[in-house]
């Protein structure tokens, strides 16, 4: 709960400096002086239990938003599509909220937020990313903002984690496994390179389509080479 409140916190506040930086003209858009914002997420498909959770910590903080004033004076509508993971969705839906002037929206899945970048760029509408890759952020995409940690960063803490708090051999063999997204492909190829700069073998790299609903085939792979990690 604290972490959600820590992503909502930082998403709100990307809104607000996206709002305050807003022409008068382009905010009067909004319907009947309200901020409609939208969103595109996982809340059926294989994230489902991610998306969820994701779409009601927004809904839950907007309600408080509203409820003490909106921000600059204007209530703040939300409206949140369902993409169950797939990118091709995703797109249509941004591109909806775009006929109905949205003028902030939030992105969850990776794959998706690398289709609908170009789309949300051209028409200057800022959004929030949950899982964000790095080409998304560098070089620096005006309207791209990240909702939290970029997961593929997390690579070099984690080989880091492993060589100062683990037992292992002098000469690790290493084996990596996530799930198959844009961002989770980011990350097992940091981790790959972090982990060879110690001098460390990888001797497997395994990735779960999202459909799966287990790891069991991909893990045999994995058990199969041996790994000290």
């Amino acid at each position: 709960l604290h972490r959600m409140q820590l992503l909502c916190g930082a998403a709100v506040l990307a809104l607000v400096v996206a709002l305050c930086g807003q022409s008068a003209s382009s905010a009067t858009q909004s319907r009947s002086g309200t901020y409609d914002i939208g969103g595109t997420g996982d809340l059926t498909g294989p994230l489902a239990a991610f998306g969820t959770n994701w779409r009601a910590g927004i809904d839950l903080y907007f309600s408080n938003v509203n409820n003490h004033g909106g921000i600059n004076g204007h209530k703040v509508d939300v409206t949140i599509l369902d993409d169950a993971s797939n990118a091709t969705i995703g797109v249509a839906n941004t591109k909806q909220f775009l006929a109905s002037h949205v003028i902030f929206e939030y992105v969850f899945f990776s794959n998706t937020a690398l289709a609908v970048a170009p789309i949300l760029n051209q028409n200057h509408v800022p959004s929030t990313v949950a899982a964000i890759t790095g080409s998304l952020l560098h070089p620096v995409q005006r309207e791209m903002y990240a909702g939290e940690i970029v997961i593929s960063d997390e690579a070099q803490p984690s080989i880091q984690f492993a060589k100062h708090d683990l037992t292992l051999p002098k000469h690790p063999r290493v084996a990596i496994i996530a799930g198959t997204s844009a961002v989770l492909t980011a990350y097992i190829q940091n981790a790959q390179k972090s982990a060879r700069a110690q001098g460390w073998d990888v001797v497997a790299s395994e990735q779960v389509p999202l459909t799966e609903t287990t790891a069991s085939a991909e893990a045999t792979v994995i058990a199969s080479d041996h790994p000290d990690i």
